[in-house]
């Protein structure tokens, strides 16, 4: 491990400045094993020579002598002080493993110059104290930071990776009852913060739904899979139903069942004899029996049919109608969406899907018996693949604005896309309103449902994302119309971060009338003031360090944009 000290304080007086040089090449004399998550202790490290800041020398020399360097993949670090002598210990955290390792620093020097690994422990933090020690699948990482506030920082444990494990119960919560420098670990829980927020595992798609038929729209959130090591597909897929028991203006959402329909335990994968992951379900009565039916897709670009059997303004009871629904393979990823697109008083079917496009089945059976028929695998010529993202991984929501559809969709990169010119136009190009719609971005592969759940005038949207999350955004005012969005231009923020003060280019928009509000992230407006001048100014000397939103007002509407200030 190769430490380089900064400088900052020894060249400016002040710890200001980030002016690495490395010091030591072998810092407390140790060796991560190559097969294992062990260390060698008292390491000779005979490549630390005299000035290792020379990498040139050191790799030369070391070619000479034959004595490559052995490197280990994938280690996280943490350092902090567990015995109370000042010097730092270091925790471990490897690729493949599931525990830390501590690493006890014996250099007891006055200015601590001579680190010196002596002890090692696996089974951190457990013989620290009389806690459990972890065991996170897989590559757990340690942070040390003060959660409740008590003066002492406490050990806070999640993993190191992006898919194949634990992504549901990954957030490992140790209270110190001790001292910053001689801490006492006791383990308080293993989903810290996620026990109070839907924390479904990876790639969360919610979709609203009246379950129960009582006008109140409740919510169905779908994923890839909550990791299970116990299963082959090391993923276990399913939808949870968030019953609605509020009110048509205070809507209050309760989780009622994790698994709802059996869905992880019906093996849709009719070649494998196996669930499927990666669903993504949409409601709409095929049947033309009163009450809503479901169509999932999946991973692999399959459809399913599931009948309503409960009839109208009953609690749905879903049961498997067809698998592999009329033979439709949209390719991988398949996130379909049963909406009268045509406007013929039947369901047709809009499908996104890896490749950023959209597949447009329209249905030419009748209202009791539906036939999809695909139209194009392109429609409205739109995508919503990013430059920057090797897929698209579209997520349509298509909703009705006063007459007029309008099409949401969520995309790999994470940025709400909002396409209109659909009417009439379905063998045409739909006009790209948005990009990133409200500057949204939720994280990775995200997932749209809109509608109105407050009794407000205005819709409201719940977004889904690949950490497993949703989040709800509540409707202030209503959808801009194709027409107005055509009125704005671009607006520029510059800088950002911002540290003194942040200027605010209109470009070509209208200013007349028009405000710039500075708005904190719980809703407060910290500043107000009217427009005067194309490009604006805003001080900042006085606002605190932190995220928050710049909101533009005129008479066609509104943009908000995010604002870091340093």
């Amino acid at each position: 491990m190769e430490y380089h000290k900064n400088l900052s304080v020894e060249n400016f007086g002040t710890c200001d400045s980030l002016v690495f040089k490395l010091t030591n090449k072998c810092w407390g004399y140790f060796a991560e094993n190559l097969s294992n998550n062990s260390v060698t202790l008292n390491d000779t490290c005979d490549y630390n020579v005299s000035n290792p800041q020379r990498l040139a020398y050191i790799t030369n020399q070391l070619k000479q002598e034959g004595n490559i360097e052995k490197k280990h993949s994938g280690s996280t670090l943490l350092t902090l002080d567990l015995d109370n002598n000042n010097s730092k210990e270091l925790v471990l955290g490897d690729v493949s493993f599931t525990n830390l390792t501590a690493l006890y620093n014996a250099d007891n020097t006055p200015n601590f110059t001579a680190s010196y690994i002596n002890v090692e422990d696996q089974n951190f933090p457990s013989n620290n104290s009389s806690t459990i020690a972890v065991d996170m699948d897989v590559f757990p990482a340690g942070y040390y930071l003060d959660v409740n506030n008590d003066n002492a920082k406490d050990l806070l444990v999640t993993n190191n990776c992006y898919a194949g494990c634990e992504n549901s119960k990954s957030f490992w919560l140790y209270l110190n009852s001790g001292t910053t420098s001689l801490p006492v670990f006791n383990l308080q829980q293993t989903n810290f913060l996620q026990e109070d927020m839907i924390e479904l595992g990876e790639r969360t798609h919610p979709v609203f739904f009246d379950y129960d038929g009582d006008g109140l729209q409740d919510l169905i959130v779908s994923n890839y899979g909550k990791y299970d090591k116990s299963v082959s597909l090391l993923y276990t897929s399913g939808l949870s139903l968030y019953h609605n028991i509020g009110t048509t203006i205070t809507p209050i959402y309760k989780l009622l069942d994790e698994d709802f329909a059996g869905l992880s335990t019906i093996n849709l994968d009719l070649v494998g004899n196996k669930p499927v992951l990666g669903i993504h379900p949409t409601f709409g009565d095929l049947d033309n029996d009163g009450d809503e039916d479901m169509m999932i897709g999946d991973y692999f670009g399959n459809l399913h049919y599931f009948t309503n059997n409960a009839g109208a303004s009953n609690p749905a009871n879903f049961v498997l109608n067809q698998p592999k629904y009329q033979s439709i393979d949209v390719g991988n990823f398949a996130t379909p969406q049963l909406v009268d697109l045509n406007r013929d008083g039947k369901l047709d079917m809009v499908i996104g899907k890896e490749n950023g496009y959209f597949s447009y089945y329209e249905n030419t059976g009748t209202l009791t018996v539906p036939t999809f028929a695909k139209i194009t695998d392109s429609l409205g010529r739109v995508s919503t693949k990013h430059p920057m993202f090797y897929q698209g991984n579209s997520v349509p929501c298509v909703i009705d604005d006063a007459g007029s559809y309008k099409m949401f969709a969520g995309s790999s990169s994470g940025n709400i896309f909002r396409f209109g010119n659909i009417d009439g136009n379905l063998s045409g190009t739909f006009t790209r309103l948005d990009t990133n719609f409200l500057n949204i971005n939720e994280g990775t592969n995200s997932s749209v449902t809109i509608a109105n759940v407050n009794g407000s005038s205005y819709l409201d949207m719940v977004i889904g994302n690949q950490a497993g999350g949703v989040a709800f955004f509540e409707g202030k005012q209503a959808v801009i119309s194709v027409e107005e969005i055509n009125l704005w231009s671009n607006i520029s923020i510059y800088p950002n971060p911002a540290k003194n003060s942040v200027s605010i280019d209109l470009g070509n928009n209208l200013i007349n009338n028009a405000t710039i509000e500075l708005i904190d992230l719980v809703g407060k407006t910290l500043l107000h003031q009217e427009v005067r001048k194309p490009i604006e100014n805003i001080n900042l000397l006085a606002i605190s360090q932190g995220i928050y939103l710049i909101k533009f007002n005129n008479k066609v509407g509104n943009k908000v944009f995010k604002l870091v200030k340093n």
